[in-house]
């Protein structure tokens, strides 16, 4: 078939003009077809073109351009052998190298990251290496991207690898079957019969392929097979067996030899090939072997390749010409014999089986020998015998011109029908899974793919085992379905799995995973094995006697003790075997020793069997002792798992005990620092800093892993453990590593932990820290729970207002209103009630108000709650109850103008507590709170205690306001810190009628929350876990979902936002009913998913699952949250930092995963408990159960923290300057001592007394209130070196203008010093921007994996380079990304995740920032600074580069392409927007005329709009000096008649300027300079019509420019310059004259 008939993708597959025979047969079914596809072919032909049809096929489906193929298409090739899948990779490679296609490689020696596989798109690797591969990456993210499948031997699945490919095959199929169709392309081969195999017909079924798509490809085609003689040799006994075979073997090379014919004896071992050797050299004559002998020159070349580890018998051999080829040399000394054996330098060769690849199609005469039944051939099959015989196998389009026809001879006895069976094609393939089938289950399990025996049994009937026993069944005539035998033989593999530890069972037929089953996956360790270890894991074992168990474990019972080998046993045991003892009865165990022993002492193994038993031993013993590592941790035994850790090192570095310590091990340094949680739980906080430098022929490229727990010694009990991971840019930045960990202990606390940190490779690198517990206090708290009373309900009818009675539906109070009611209706004291459910809080609030309306009539009460959408919800609520009352309620606005003055207007303010803080910093609200206009705080959600809450009430208790003000504080959950929250609310803690701390209640109601239910997960890697966390999502809505409710998963990132909704999609897709989460009409269904932009939006959106996340457009957010909120779609995800901004109702919120990425360390770090609470009790509305999934090592802190009583600390420590430096600036703090006195009033001065190690550490002593006046102290110092503050000897505290601005701006007071101390009078716009970029407000950013991919790509459309190196990430992120602002790069960079949430946090802190700096260059007169940190303000503001045209193209539609044609108006050219603005603003139909050709009709109405809401500004400025005045007309009016305005020297004048807004509104600032100097500075608000601006004239007389500049604060392109010349001159005194 030519290939001109063909297309491209079919064209590119080959390099020649026509197709064979077979490749044409096969085209249709392999390129033109998707279905899945099972080929026999002929002995030796070539597979490449077939696979590169099926390759093309899959790039022609997805892009009709070849060289762009994204990383989500894969196609992975199974092959038997690490050489086989190096030698394919490269052939395909050099194949697809012109159309960019990457072939990579995978074999056990590979290193393999995320990156090198998500680039490359064909893989070729072996079963069991892509087994390994799954673990590293997943096998959820692998099994996503495969959508091709091709196997290049499906006789494997009777051999040692065909378990893992089986399973392989099994978990692609059962995928196929749902939404990720994988197509399957499988191979066999016939050796001597065209006709197909009993087993082809299971191996279709297995591959799900029909008959139409299974080809038998006959003899005639493409090769020519050699003559093959089976020999039977039938003698007595095993000696005459060898002897009679030795004789054959050496008749038949000499008869090829002699016919200058190429000769390859395949034997089984190394020992046999060394005898067949020396066998064949013997038994050779001298004519012979000098025909044999070999040149100088290659004598010479092939020494050097025989290293010492090759014999001196072998070594003779080869260099006299009789090779031999085995894994007792290198492999180049194996490719150098192998090329001159083709080149045919050589003659004959003597090889073991495993290397017949190497010689593949090189021998004119094959001899297979069988050595009997002690030297058979091991796992002989079909793959075996098939790369034998190839090596005498030719094709036809080869030129052969020997007359002397190629032949292959095979030399057996007991195994004669077997091998006849594989010539003739009539072998059963045989199932290898049954013998593994526990630990192939436990697999599967472990990646969560099976969670009951009903799902494994399924599992099984997609094995190619199950098709077999159908076979069967069918010759039988038995029951097809073996259900029977299905159930009894799943059933007694998970018995099996159970008694080891790997599962555990829980009812109705379901079992879950644990750490044993992870950790025996994982290592790839049997059943058997693992419950031999579990024996031993509660001692406490030496070295040597640990050694002494691993010898005995089940893996070694198939090891042979063989005479022949007994001498060199007993001289190793004599030299080496000095330090673990033998065991007296067992045999294979003294081997195991023995071995061991001398591979760690450095000794070598003569003999090659010894050295095979030695190879495995090793590795084997290395992964049992790893298992055993860590089953150690899982039991908490300490010393038994450093012991196991230090054998796992010594095996893997073959040296015994410390041989290998050097002084360039991997050291840390270590500070440890204790936080009590409660009086059982402390938080152990370990800094971790990198003490050795990266060396990379030491470390290498990987990160440097190690192990760290923390144990209390005197019991040998390890309390937590984690593991950790050091990079190279870690180590080379010496950047300090903190990780938490929480440890549960008893009281009294023991005498001290110890900290240990162990290297996972290095021999001897271990720190440890001794940590003195003495020191500790634990919390003095004792839990006060309120016991909710046994009272009759309360009628509303108590209230005795008939108008209040009718607000309510219900006809009694609740349990918890009942017995509150007395202390929130009739009396004032403060109250503070915890654990009550939303519609019960409310009430509490409205009982309390009711009372302050009814006595108090005039006065104001202010709701206060965490939430945005919470006050959305009161205010909308309370408006339409209190209507009726004449209540005006209001919400306060971020403009603190605006919302003092609807303060006083206002009866009931309903906020959130941030704003409330702030507004109330205004001297009218403090005076107010003063004369008692305010005299009710509500504040909800006190379980969220963030700053802004302690603040307020801090505020409000001092002693001029506490009086006058009454307090309720209002908590979702049950607090733990009762009576400290008590005393910060001013409630006496043993007060009867203020503190309501009920615990749970079953029968509330369920809108409130019930339970946090902690999960943890063993999975040590972060991508693992994450994996297991999503199946687990799956079980848990299950498991918790009920009928109309809608359920949250929160996730910390955007793209774990799209792995999960994809897992649960699938899942979702597979259960009975496809559309449970959906619960809207499938025409609306539609509407919705239509007007979605986003494609993966739409997808979720159809199976009923929403998603959230920053990266998504404002309308996708608003559809996803409609149909949240109408209940139409049940699940929806979010990630972290969009939750504060949902609204929807749910009745269970899944926190799925509880770390982050931390770019300096490389690493994932623990999100703070605290910020998960305020995450879970901000929403708290919302959701009536909690479900947290984290790490096991941290499910004790969660515990402690969630379940039961709530553990809050205060967070005012960590601002505590900020905080004093309000204080101060509000006049609440006026010196030391009030300062000290503030402090004692907040939570925080309360916590500091009932848990002081919490807050001081190694600081606490007994004297705590000595500490509160230090911390006073060390804040106010801190503030004073910022110049934020001035401390007076007398004690009296000065506010400043840093100190203020800081306040104003809420901005942190290192900031602000920074700004002060880095600005200079002559700054550029860039260097401006870099410094702001320092502020530490960015620190907060999110550091995301991908941050560096993101910055390439900002640096390409960025206009200002980075010439400083060694900056900090973060702020060369802010750098590029406040560039890209700019130039408005949004939407082509909206797909980098996180970009946009990233962007938005920027700009709120950068806006805030270039305020500073404006203010601070004005303040010290610096006018080229000011202005162009003014022009930066409006870059940020408006988002475009000042310049040019960019004040244009701020225009709706208008961009660079098209301002040309807004700038034209006939002949006359237009230059800035006011020429615009008084051209067009009042002249509609010309704007049309002028600009239709180029802009439609919307878009010159949209551009009409925007420019007429521009502000025009008429500008008036009177200069005044006493009562004389100057207005600007006349100033210019005397300037050009050279009469100037005079000035006196040095005297003081005001400039007024008066600003009249012809149209628009807008924000100005004022800007007076005389040079180069700022004279004043003013800002104009919206709305002002007046300012005055103050300076003095010059000292030196003479004329004199001042420039006044009226610069937007919101608008480029908008300011006004003028120049004001004056005289100064010293005034001319007349005689009788009088200057007023």
């Amino acid at each position: 078939m030519p290939l001109s008939e063909s297309d491209e993708a079919g064209q590119s597959a080959f390099d020649r003009k026509e197709r064979n025979s077979i490749d044409s047969a096969l085209f249709e079914s392999v390129f033109d077809s998707d279905k899945n596809l099972m080929i026999t072919l002929p002995l030796g032909f070539d597979k490449t073109n077939i696979i590169l049809l099926a390759v093309f096929n899959l790039l022609s489906a997805t892009s009709s351009n070849f060289s762009t193929h994204g990383h989500q298409l894969k196609v992975l090739y199974l092959v038997g052998s690490k050489e086989a899948a190096e030698q394919a990779s490269q052939k395909l490679a050099n194949r697809l190298e012109s159309h960019k296609i990457v072939v990579s490689c995978y074999t056990a020696s590979t290193h393999v990251t995320k990156a090198n596989f998500e680039s490359a798109q064909i893989l070729v690797t072996t079963a069991s290496v892509w087994r390994d591969i799954a673990h590293v990456l997943g096998n959820d993210q692998m099994l996503e991207v495969v959508r091709l499948l091709i196997i290049d031997e499906m006789n494997w699945l009777q051999e040692s690898c065909g378990p893992a490919l089986e399973t392989i095959v099994t978990r692609t199929t059962g995928r196929a079957k749902h939404d990720r169709p994988v197509r399957i392309l499988g191979f066999t081969v016939s050796l001597l019969s065209a006709d197909c195999s009993p087993a082809s017909f299971d191996m279709a079924k297995f591959l799900h392929v029909d008959a139409d798509n299974t080809f038998v490809v006959g003899q005639n085609h493409a090769t020519i097979l050699p003559q093959v003689f089976l020999v039977k040799v039938k003698v007595k006994g095993a000696d005459e067996y060898r002897k009679t075979v030795d004789e054959i073997c050496c008749k038949n090379v000499d008869k090829a030899i002699c016919h200058n014919n190429k000769v390859v004896v395949f034997v089984n071992s190394e020992a046999d090939a060394v005898h067949t050797a020396v066998l064949i050299r013997n038994m050779t004559d001298k004519y012979l072997k000098y025909k044999l002998n070999l040149p100088n020159n290659i004598k010479n070349t092939l020494l050097k390749f025989l290293t010492e580890c090759t014999s001196e018998e072998c070594k003779s051999l080869c260099l006299n010409g009789f090779l031999i080829i085995s894994s007792e040399m290198t492999a180049n000394a194996r490719n150098f014999i192998s090329i001159i054996f083709r080149r045919g330098i050589a003659k004959i060769v003597v090889a073991t089986s495993n290397f017949a690849w190497m010689l593949s199609n090189q021998g004119d005469t094959v001899i297979i020998k069988e050595t009997g039944e002690s030297g058979s051939f091991t796992g002989i099959g079909m793959s075996v015998l098939v790369d034998m015989l190839n090596v005498a196998t030719s094709f036809s389009g080869k030129k052969y011109t020997k007359t002397y026809q190629r032949k292959a001879i095979i030399l057996c006895n007991s195994r004669f029908e077997e091998y006849l069976a594989l010539l003739q094609n009539k072998h059963f393939v045989e199932s290898q899974l049954l013998e593994c089938l526990p630990e192939c289950l436990n697999t599967e399990i472990t990646f969560s793919n099976l969670s009951t025996v009903t799902e494994c049994e399924e599992w099984f009937r997609c094995t190619y085992l199950y098709h077999t026993m159908r076979s069967r069944a069918t010759e039988l005539g038995t029951d097809l379905s073996l259900a029977e035998e299905v159930q009894v033989l799943v059933s007694k593999a998970l018995k099996v799995v159970e008694r080891a530890g790997m599962i555990h069972f829980l009812c109705l037929g379901s079992f879950k995973r644990t750490e044993l089953g992870h950790i025996a996956d994982h290592l790839n360790i049997d059943h058997l094995s693992m419950e031999f270890i579990g024996n031993y894991t509660k001692r406490v074992l030496t070295v040597n006697s640990i050694i002494g168990i691993l010898s005995k474990a089940p893996v070694f019972s198939n090891i042979q003790v063989k005479e022949v080998e007994a001498d060199e046993l007993r001289h190793m045991k004599d030299k080496y075997c000095n330090l673990v003892p033998l065991n007296e009865n067992n045999e294979v165990s003294n081997m195991v020793i023995i071995l061991l022993q001398t591979y760690l002492l450095g000794g070598k193994v003569q003999s090659s069997g010894l050295r095979r038993d030695q190879d495995f031993i090793v590795k084997k013993t290395g992964s049992l002792a790893r298992a055993m590592f860590e089953v150690s941790l899982s039991k908490r035994n300490a010393a038994l798992a450093d012991r196991c850790l230090q054998v796992a090192k010594m095996v893997e570095k073959g040296v015994w005990n410390n041989c290998n310590v050097t002084s360039e091990s991997p050291k840390v340094q270590l500070q440890v620092h204790l936080q009590p949680i409660s009086r059982t739980v402390i938080l152990v906080t370990v800094f971790i800093t990198p003490a050795f430098s990266w060396k990379e022929e030491l470390f290498g490229i990987s990160p440097v892993l190690f192990w760290l727990w923390v144990e209390d010694s005197g019991s040998n009990f390890i309390c937590n453990h984690e593991s950790f991971k050091l990079t190279r840019n870690v180590v080379e930045n010496k950047t300090c590593v903190e990780l938490t960990l929480p440890v549960t202990t008893s009281v009294p606390l023991p005498n001290h932990f110890t900290v240990c940190i162990v290297s996972d490779k290095w021999l001897g690198a271990v720190q440890t820290c001794n940590v003195n517990l003495r020191q500790v206090s634990l919390p003095n708290d004792c839990l006060n729970i309120t016991g909710l009373l046994k009272l009759h309900l309360l009628p509303v009818s108590v209230l005795k207002q008939e108008a209040f009675e009718q607000m309510y539906s219900f006809h009694h109070f609740s349990s918890e209103i009942t017995q509150a009611f007395h202390s929130l209706y009739h009396t004032d004291c403060n109250v503070l009630l915890a654990a009550s459910a939303t519609k019960h809080r409310v009430t509490a609030a409205e009982l309390a108000i009711f009372r302050v309306m009814s006595n108090k009539p005039g006065s104001k009460v202010v709701y206060l709650t965490s939430q945005k959408s919470e006050v959305k919800a009161r205010l909308t609520e309370w408006q339409k109850q209190f209507k009726k009352f004449g209540w005006k309620l209001i919400s306060l606005s971020e403009d603190i103008s605006e919302s003092i003055q609807t303060f006083f207007s206002a009866d009931i303010v309903v906020t959130t507590a941030y704003r409330w803080e702030v507004t109330s910093r205004a001297r009218e609200i403090r005076k107010s709170l003063k004369a008692s206009k305010v005299s009710l705080i509500i504040v909800d959600e006190l379980q969220v205690l963030d700053t802004a809450v302690e603040a307020v009430v801090s505020r409000v208790r001092a002693p001029e306001i506490r009086d006058n003000v009454r307090l309720i504080g209002l908590s979702r959950a049950t607090l733990a810190y009762t009576n400290d929250f008590a005393r910060f609310l001013g409630i006496p803690p043993d007060s009867p009628q203020g503190i309501y701390n009920f615990g749970y209640v079953s029968n509330s109601s369920s809108s409130s929350i019930t339970a946090v239910e902690i999960v943890a997960f063993t999975q040590k890697r972060y991508t693992t876990r994450m994996m297991i966390m999503s199946q687990a999502v799956w079980d848990t809505l299950k498991k918790h979902l009920q009928p109309n409710k809608c359920v949250c998963v929160l996730v910390p990132t955007q793209r774990q936002v799209i792995l999960t909704a994809q897992v649960l999609k699938t899942r979702v897709m597979n259960s009975k009913n496809p559309k449970v989460w959906l619960h809207c009409e499938v025409k609306q269904d539609t509407k919705h998913v239509i007007c979605a932009q986003d494609l993966t939006v739409q997808d979720m959106l159809q199976h009923g699952i929403g998603i959230l996340h920053s990266g998504m457009s404002e309308v996708d957010c608003d559809i996803v949250q409609d149909l949240a909120t109408s209940q139409k779609i049940r699940v929806i995800v979010v990630s972290w930092d969009v939750i504060d901004d949902i609204e929807m109702k749910s009745h269970l919120l899944i926190v799925k995963g509880t770390e982050q990425y931390c770019v300096s360390m490389e690493n994932y770090i623990d999100i703070p408990i605290r910020e998960i609470a305020d995450k879970i009790y901000s929403c708290s509305t919302c959701w009536t159960k909690a479900v947290i999934f984290t790490q096991e090592s941290k499910k004790s802190l969660y515990q402690a923290y969630f379940q039961g009583a709530l553990c809050v600390e205060s967070h005012l420590l960590a601002v505590l300057p900020e905080y004093l430096n309000t204080e101060i600036n509000t006049k609440t703090v006026e010196s030391r001592k009030s300062a000290l006195d503030h402090l004692s009033r907040s939570y925080l001065g309360h916590r500091l007394i009932s848990n002081p190690s919490y807050y001081l550490g190694s600081m606490f002593t007994d004297e705590s209130k000595g500490y509160q006046s230090l911390l006073v102290e060390k804040s106010l110092c801190s503030l004073e070196a910022a110049g934020c503050v001035i401390l007076e000897d007398s004690g009296h505290l000065q506010p400043t203008l840093l100190g203020l601005l800081s306040c104003s701006m809420e901005l942190c007071h290192n900031t602000v010093k920074y700004l002060s101390k880095s600005l200079n009078s002559c700054m550029t716009q860039q260097e401006i921007l870099l410094l702001i970029c320092h502020a530490q407000e960015f620190t907060k950013l999110p550091a995301r994996v991908h941050d560096n991919q993101l910055i390439r790509e900002l640096k390409k459309h960025s206009r200002w380079k980075l010439r400083q190196r060694n900056l900090v990430p973060v702020v060369v992120k802010v750098f590029f990304l406040l560039q890209s602002h700019f130039a408005g790069l949004g939407c082509r960079l909206s797909h980098f995740i996180g970009y946009m949430s990233d962007m938005k946090e920027v700009l709120v802190s950068a806006k805030k920032i270039i305020q500073v700096v404006v203010v601070i260059c004005s303040d010290r007169g610096w006018l080229k600074s000011a202005l162009w940190a003014q022009l930066l303000q409006q870059m940020l503001v408006v988002g475009s580069w000042g310049d040019g045209s960019a004040p244009l193209c701020t225009l709706p539609h208008v961009a660079q392409r098209n301002v040309k044609f807004l700038l034209s108006h006939g002949q006359k050219t237009l230059r800035c927007l006011p020429e615009l603005q008084a051209l067009y603003c009042k002249n509609y139909p010309t704007m049309v005329e002028t600009l239709k050709d180029h802009f439609q009709v919307q878009e010159i109405m949209e551009i009409h709009k925007a420019l007429c809401n521009l502000p025009i500004v008429n500008v008036k400025v009177t200069v005044h000096n006493d009562n004389r005045c100057w207005k600007l007309k006349e100033m210019y009016e005397k300037i050009n008649g050279g009469n100037m305005v005079q000035l006196t020297p040095q005297r003081e004048y005001t400039l007024s300027v008066e600003l009249k807004e012809v149209c628009g509104r807008g924000s100005w600032r004022i800007f007076l300079g005389l040079g180069q100097e700022l004279q004043a500075m003013k800002t104009v608000n919206t709305g002002t019509h007046k300012v005055f601006l103050t300076f003095e004239s010059p000292d030196v007389t003479g004329e004199v420019t001042y420039t006044l500049y009226l610069m937007s604060n919101v608008h480029i392109g908008l300011d006004q310059q003028f120049d004001l010349r004056f005289n100064v001159a010293v005034p001319r005194r007349s005689k009788g004259a009088h200057t007023k």
